[in-house]
């Protein structure tokens, strides 16, 4: 029996090449795209903040990053977002426009702490009608739950609304007060923060 050349001339394996190309360009591509996005990021103590991010439909850019230590122990890697950078304390507290600060925690804090924290950190920097706020504060405080390594807590700051996120996670009620979030914002921002690095950190000055 007789084969004739062109019976014998496979074109299936060109094709597989030809798949292969595409895939092995697809494949670059797509890694040259999460190269890019990992060095947009913000990274302190091994944790990453994204330079932007979107919250209930606003985008906001990420101001600063800066790390909450206690003695000799690291507590927290904080990000502040606003919708317009600046290394003004006063120019972001007096802001109309959103904040966002997101919380990762390098260790276990229980709630008790953190409503400890809050408390202590308004009253030291609440600049005017602080007995106004206790409801609010207490809400806040209410709101707290055992954070654990790795988890994180964050505060949308509007005019009139402060709103805790655990996790991603929107928790209720949405507080409703003109005036607290400023305060609560003031914490880390205000005269007497937890620390001046933090600070500092948060207002892109490090």
């Amino acid at each position: 029996m007789r084969f004739h050349a062109k019976s014998l001339t496979p074109s299936l394996p060109s094709k597989k090449i030809s798949i292969s190309l595409q895939s092995a360009m697809v494949g670059l591509l797509a890694g040259a795209t999460l190269c890019t996005q990992v060095a947009s990021a913000a990274t302190l103590a091994g944790v990453n903040l994204e330079d932007k991010t979107t919250i209930e439909g606003k985008p906001l850019v990420l101001n600063g990053i800066g790390m909450r230590k206690k003695a000799i122990f690291k507590v927290y890697v904080a990000g502040l977002y606003v919708d317009e950078k600046t290394q003004s304390p006063d120019k972001i507290l007096a802001s109309p426009s959103p904040k966002f600060i997101k919380m990762k925690f390098l260790r276990d804090v229980d709630a008790g702490k953190m409503r400890d924290a809050w408390s202590e950190g308004f009253k030291e920097n609440c600049t005017k009608s602080c007995e106004t706020y206790k409801a609010e504060l207490e809400e806040l405080n209410k709101q707290m739950k055992d954070m654990k390594e790795g988890q994180t807590l964050a505060f949308h700051f509007d005019q009139e609304t402060l709103s805790v996120w655990i996790n991603d996670q929107k928790q209720e009620p949405v507080i409703k007060k003109a005036g607290f979030p400023a305060e609560v914002l003031s914490i880390w921002l205000g005269k007497n923060p937890p620390s001046a690095d933090l600070k500092k950190g948060l207002l892109g000055m490090l």
